[in-house]
């Protein structure tokens, strides 16, 4: 399995582009990783309540996200990327509560990831960070894919982006995430702490 993943501090893109995450459209930075990850669950979502399995868009439980509903009706006039289709993954814990913050969701989303390794189907987690893409291109990951299928690519690597210019991140921005970033999370898919 592919796990691909981007440097934390390219979080500034996700507040920029907040997809399905409308409580957290055009807040300020700090607003931004410091709102929990939620939203008030749509009243049409009530009819989901005792129902049990996956019965929520993309297999959820009704407790693990909000909304249940993949476009939730009295949602429908809601703007700014996919707000009135809201996608609010609650903790993995089984309690149906909200992470405290979006760095909160990052980390368990790595373990998440990383967990899949123990599936009895999965023979393995292949890390790929982003920025290797653009600094090396695809042929690392080209290689690392017929060593782990053994077949041979029929497909023409692309080659690295140097040219893509760095995100400018506001100082303050930056010490606030180097602060409160799981840093021995974030060494399970090889980032270190102030590689910014």
């Amino acid at each position: 399995m592919l796990s691909f993943s981007a440097n934390t501090y390219a979080g500034s893109k996700k507040r920029d582009k907040p997809h399905h995450a409308p409580s957290h459209y055009r807040k300020k930075w700090r607003d931004f990783v410091t709102t929990p990850w939620t939203f008030p669950r749509p009243l049409s979502d009530l009819a989901f309540a005792n129902m049990t399995g996956p019965v929520c868009h993309e297999n959820f439980l009704y407790r693990d996200i909000i909304a249940c509903q993949r476009k939730p009706p009295e949602l429908a006039k809601i703007r700014g990327y996919s707000g009135r289709k809201p996608q609010y993954e609650m903790r993995h814990d089984g309690s149906g509560e909200p992470y405290n913050n979006i760095l909160e969701l990052r980390t368990a989303k790595i373990h998440n990831f990383l967990g899949v390794k123990s599936w009895p189907w999965v023979s393995d987690v292949l890390v790929i960070q982003y920025e290797q893409l653009l600094t090396e291109g695809t042929a690392f990951l080209v290689g690392e894919l017929e060593k782990a299928t053994g077949l041979t690519a029929t497909c023409k690597p692309q080659p690295p982006q140097p040219e893509r210019a760095k995100r400018q991140m506001d100082q303050e921005f930056v010490d606030y995430l180097t602060e409160h970033i799981d840093w021995e999370v974030e060494k399970l898919i090889g980032y270190k702490e102030g590689e910014a």
